[in-house]
């Protein structure tokens, strides 16, 4: 079980701004508890936020799951060093190498 909520919070800033093609400067470093689609969402002045609230509807957010496979094309190792998710690839990559001796 990963610490973190979902794959996507693990991504680092240069692969999500390479696939969304703008500047995520303001929405990172990303919550470890937090989906991303919900903390993707264009920031709204205060009139049509009130509105969204009082209607209970959440601004859109400008990031899909479908980006998943195309932000972590641009994954390496070395964004991950350190997380919890790094120490589960090495070991997969570890009984892998191990199986294929056999």
């Amino acid at each position: 079980m990963l610490q973190r909520y979902g794959i996507e919070n693990y991504f680092p800033k240069t692969a999500c701004e390479a696939v969304l093609n703008r500047d995520l400067t303001a929405y990172f470093p990303m919550p470890e508890h937090a989906k991303i689609e919900e903390h993707f969402r264009d920031p709204k002045p205060y009139w049509p936020r009130w509105l969204n609230r009082f209607r209970k509807k959440k601004p859109a957010t400008f990031y899909r799951k479908e980006f998943n496979e195309q932000v972590a094309q641009h994954l390496t190792m070395n964004d991950m060093a350190g997380s919890d998710l790094a120490t589960i690839i090495e070991a997969i990559k570890e009984r892998a190498e191990k199986a294929l001796q056999y």
